[in-house]
């Protein structure tokens, strides 16, 4: 299906699960565009919505490498129109299910407190959970 259609479809899943970019420090996941819509029909029809990541896409120190405002060239869009072209969304927090990670199933704010420094992660992946 076209990414468009997603939210129109949320109704007859049991569960909807998607990618991530990065989960911010002051809350909030990155995702690309098209993440949040279905994030907010997943609110809508009451349909659990669990993103995937791995523990390295916590943000660690409030300088995300990836920001949703970052404006991209609107030219790919159209070379004639003036527009306004971006590829990431941040979804708030408050839609985020549990997140399925690479250090289990669990909440934004016990992923964010578990790998609170770099050293927290980088003691999990070379000793493992």
């Amino acid at each position: 299906m076209a990414d468009a259609a997603g939210p129109g479809l949320v109704e007859q899943c049991d569960a909807v699960v998607t990618g991530a970019d990065a989960l911010l420090l002051e809350g909030g996941l990155v995702n690309k565009i098209g993440t949040l819509s279905l994030a907010l029909a997943c609110e809508a029809s009451d349909v659990p919505f669990h993103p995937l990541l791995e523990a390295l896409k916590v943000e660690l120190r409030g300088e995300a490498l990836l920001r949703p405002s970052e404006d991209r060239d609107p030219s790919e869009l159209s070379p004639s129109v003036e527009a306004w072209n971006f590829y990431f969304e941040t979804v708030p927090e408050s839609l985020l299910g549990r997140l399925v990670t690479d250090a289990g199933v669990v909440g934004a704010g016990e992923l964010r407190e578990r790998f609170a420094t770099p050293e927290h992660l980088l003691a999990f992946y070379l000793q493992g959970p």
